[in-house]
């Protein structure tokens, strides 16, 4: 029989659940942004709006390494 650390478990499902928000909020950041195809403003303007999506694509893929990498770590932890 396996003992299971309640604290550690705790800890780990708070983690999952805020790196889940942060998920959801870049996800919700991507989505707001304007088109740039579409839109009609300054190359400047759609420069920058497209290195803001890349940063966020960059923070989304962090955010699933780190859930992937939480949910592993508390597979080993639970029974």
């Amino acid at each position: 029989m396996k003992i299971v650390d309640t604290d550690l478990v705790t800890f780990l499902l708070l983690k999952i659940e805020a790196t889940k928000m942060q998920l959801d909020l870049s996800n919700r950041l991507y989505d707001a942004l304007p088109d740039t195809r579409t839109l009609s403003a300054s190359i400047q303007t759609r420069k920058k709006i497209l290195e803001y999506q890349s940063e966020l694509l960059v923070e989304r893929g962090k955010h699933i390494e780190t859930l992937l990498k939480l949910e592993n770590e508390l597979k080993e932890v639970l029974p």
